[in-house]
This record gives C-alpha cells, structure tokens and sequence, in this order.
C-alpha cells in the first residue's frame, strides 16, 4: 500500500513530509525561545508537527482515487503519446462525461438551451 511506504520513508527521514511547514514551525521556536520556551511548549509544537503528518498521511485515503489517476496517468506518459493520454483523461473525467450525457438526451440538451426569459413570458 502507497500509504505505508510513504510513511517508512518518513519514518526512517528519507521522505520529509513536513518540510514546507519546517520554516514556520521552525520560526515558531524561534520566537517562543526567545521568551524561554517551556518544556510543555515544546511537546505541544512536537505534537502539531504529529497531527500536520497524520493529516497528509490521512489524505492519501480520503484522496485515494485521484492520487490513484494521477499516478497512473503519471506512469503512462512515460510509454504513450500524449493524444492517447489526453483521450484516457477525458474518458475519465466526470465533466466531460456529464456533457456526453446531456449532449445524448436531446430534450435536456434543449431544455438547457432554452432561454429562461421566453419561458416566463409565455406564462
């Protein structure tokens, strides 16, 4: 699972998860060592910086199918022409099949084209 490696490569520092927050946690210290930073300030920083990981770690689930279509599109490209990768994106995406079925049911598709202001006036 993609999940689990990527959370052995942070865990052995190979990965650093964290590092575009480091700057502002690390002037976070900064400025709370400057007004002698307590022992209990200093666990509640390490446990943001636990809940900031947990937090990307966790949208690797909630995110799953399109890190999912995004890696393959990813691994794709390096073997396929881009016209075949653009006609596997569009096949794809949700927008465009959305259209597709509008386009296909004729009386939505008019329904739609109809100006709102003919339809009140007929009234």
């Amino acid at each position: 699972n993609f999940k689990k490696f990527v959370e052995a490569k942070q865990s052995t520092k190979e990965y650093d998860l964290l590092v575009i927050y480091k700057p502002q946690i690390n002037s976070l210290r900064a400025s709370l060592g400057e007004i002698n930073l307590s022992e209990s300030t200093s666990r509640n920083i390490e446990k943001l910086e636990k809940e900031i990981l947990s937090e990307i770690l966790g949208e690797f689930e909630t995110s799953k199918d399109v890190l999912q279509k995004s890696l393959k599109t990813a691994i794709v490209s390096r073997y396929l022409p881009d016209s075949m990768i653009l006609k596997m994106q569009l096949d794809d995406d949700p927008q465009v099949n959305l259209a597709l079925s509008v386009i296909k049911d004729q009386s939505l598709y008019q329904k739609l084209l109809t100006n709102p202001t003919q339809d009140k006036s007929a009234d």
